[in-house]
């Protein structure tokens, strides 16, 4: 019976050990970082089909975007809006490493880091 807790435990160990690691790995790949971009092109138009035969609209936007450090990231993104972003505007964009853009918002240039608007003024 003593084997049987013994083992018993260790496999306890050996799961939560691995857990961990799991845990801590997703965390560091699924790290977030803020980038800032300014919206310099029209996007490209997309329009999808739903299931029920009606037409939706979309733009994609490949843009260039500077972290507080100023480090380049292209970020690929929707807007799901029937109409363009306008230009000019600029962009703060979240960036997950595995699954890229999550999620964006228009930011005024005062809040943008000093190196990433000197990269986006360039």
């Amino acid at each position: 019976m003593k084997k049987y807790k013994k083992r018993l435990i260790l496999s306890l160990v050996v799961l939560a050990a691995a857990l961990s690691i799991y845990k801590i790995y997703d965390y560091v790949a699924m790290a977030r970082v803020a980038y800032y971009t300014q919206v310099t092109q029209k996007g490209q138009r997309v329009v999808d089909t739903g299931d029920s035969g009606k037409h939706y609209t979309s733009y994609r936007y490949q843009l260039t975007g500077y972290d507080k450090t100023g480090t380049a990231q292209t970020l690929d993104f929707t807007n799901p809006s029937a109409k363009p972003l306008k230009q000019e505007i600029y962009l703060k964009v979240i960036y997950e490493q595995k699954r890229g853009v999550i999620q964006w918002q228009p930011v005024i240039q005062t809040k943008i880091p000093e190196k990433a608007i000197a990269k986006l003024n360039q």
